[in-house]
């Protein structure tokens, strides 16, 4: 685009000072920078403490967005491609597979050293009679400061013994989103 005779830049944004337009380096204002969604790929009985079998989504027209690289996955434990303020979405699905009616929790653990985790949400929900499906949301904003240290986790806690986490690799059910909102506040 060209404005006012001026052509802009790579990495440059069109701005206004309400007087007129201009051409300025895009700094942590230029947009969205990493938006990747995983999903767990092989259900489970049991609570899981962290969350694990997870992958990229790869299907139906799925395209994110991993301008500094991709987030990484290792045993349940993700690490972040860059610092950033990052939005969370951790979305839980249970199917009830027998009679046990009890509440569960959903849980978005992190960690700033790097290894001890902390809750940082946790949601809760009901499961009742036998076929019934439910899910729980839940979302954190985490400022990671410094890639090394700080971690992020999912858990799952007093599900029903006849409870099913629901999965898929062809389809998403149990799921994490994570959206870098922009540069650090640390």
């Amino acid at each position: 685009i060209t404005i006012a005779g001026a052509q802009g830049s790579d990495g440059q944004v069109l701005t206004s000072t309400g007087s007129g337009v201009g051409w300025e380096a895009a700094g942590g204002g230029g947009g969205i920078t990493h938006a990747t969604q995983w999903r767990v790929n092989s259900t489970s009985t049991d609570d899981l403490d962290p969350v694990v079998n997870w992958e990229v989504v790869d299907t139906d027209g799925y395209a994110g967005i991993t301008t500094a690289g991709n987030m990484t996955e290792s045993s349940g434990v993700f690490t972040f491609p860059d610092t950033g303020v990052y939005r969370i979405d951790f979305f839980l699905a249970v199917y009830q597979n027998g009679t046990d009616q009890n509440a569960f929790s959903t849980f978005i653990e992190t960690a700033v050293d790097g290894s001890t985790f902390t809750e940082a949400v946790r949601g809760r929900n009901n499961l009742g009679a036998y076929g019934e499906a439910t899910n729980t949301a839940v979302s954190f904003i985490f400022d990671v400061t410094a890639t090394a240290t700080h971690k992020v986790q999912f858990k799952t806690g007093y599900l029903p013994s006849d409870a099913i986490i629901n999965a898929s690799t062809s389809r998403s059910q149990t799921y994490a989103t994570f959206i870098r909102l922009g540069d650090t506040n640390g």
